[in-house]
């Protein structure tokens, strides 16, 4: 009998149990998360057509680009250490109505080697008419240069417009922040095309060179490490050769009568890593140094983009 008076108390406890602050916050923080990464996917979603890889032919430097908006229209921002002269001749890659990848030159338009900021457009009467045939809207200015450039199915906020900026003072060592691009190339679908060819009276299929196919953006994730000085902050991400350019996203939290809104804000585009050199000596007893990354990576602010798009009048 004793058994069974006993059974309640320990319903009683087990209740508490359950609903302990412990235990509901477990739940809210499971919660938190998958929202998080439902967010974060549909970043990815809407900004993968605004980012692109970048090659300069000139001197064989591959980085990241991202649309976004300026006074004068779209273009393409990236790294000014891209370059090696203003002349050189850099391609991005525009998706075609299929879906697959088509290399286009871009024009330099302007720079800042101080800031490690410079801007593209697409150039040219055959390139725009090239866009036009792959499904894109072209808006351009009165010289003739390209201010907006909307791809096959997209719209007109088919690049980071100024609404979409963090403020400057939202960025605070601690908080979360996810980068896109293509580190080592990766990101990047290529095919291997086949042609068919007639010898002798017989038919054989022969693979041509890999032509890039398609591309889909690396996301990666990170902490803001330090303030912005006016120009430049870090954060706490492993960041490779190809992600100078990647456009940085901050998470931000808004308070609303729902509770907590969840949102992420451009913040900067990453100029580089920090390296550190590793000592060791070798079975000869020299001693080798070697470069190593650190996992602090250089992030150029939202305040320098700011005024260095607002300056291209």
């Amino acid at each position: 009998m004793k058994i069974f008076k006993r059974i309640p108390k320990i319903i009683f406890v087990g209740l508490l149990l359950i609903l302990s602050p412990d235990s509901l916050m477990a739940d809210a923080s499971d919660i938190y998360w998958s929202r998080e990464g439902e967010l974060a996917a549909d970043l990815v979603r809407k900004i993968s057509p605004t980012v692109m890889p970048l090659t300069n032919k000139s001197n064989g430097k591959r980085q990241t680009g991202v649309i976004v908006d300026s006074p004068k229209g779209s273009f393409i921002l990236t790294n000014y250490h891209l370059l090696g002269s203003t002349n050189d001749v850099v391609v991005a890659y525009f998706t075609d109505l299929k879906g697959a990848l088509e290399e286009f030159p871009i024009r330099f338009i302007k720079g800042d080697a101080s800031l490690d900021l410079a801007l593209f457009t697409a150039p040219g009467a055959e390139s725009i008419s090239r866009l036009l045939s792959m499904g894109y809207e072209i808006k351009t200015e009165k010289q003739g240069v390209p201010s907006r450039i909307i791809r096959p199915g997209g719209d007109k906020e088919d690049s980071l417009s100024q609404k979409e900026f963090a403020s400057e003072g939202d960025v605070l060592p601690g908080k979360n922040v996810m980068f896109l691009g293509f580190p080592l190339g990766k990101g990047l679908g290529y095919i291997i095309p086949q042609e068919t060819i007639h010898f002798q009276g017989a038919r054989a299929k022969v693979n041509l060179p890999p032509q890039l196919a398609f591309k889909t953006p690396i996301a990666r994730f990170g902490k803001v490490a330090s303030l912005p000085d006016g120009r430049n902050f870090f954060i706490d991400a492993m960041v490779n050769h190809g992600n100078s350019g990647s456009p940085v996203f901050l998470r931000t939290g808004a308070k609303t009568e729902g509770g907590a809104q969840l949102d992420y804000r451009f913040c900067g585009i990453i100029r580089g890593f920090e390296s550190d050199n590793v000592v060791f000596k070798g079975e000869n007893g020299v001693e080798m140094s070697l470069p190593h990354n650190s996992g602090l990576a250089l992030v150029i602010s939202i305040k320098a983009i700011a005024e260095f798009l607002s300056e291209f009048k």
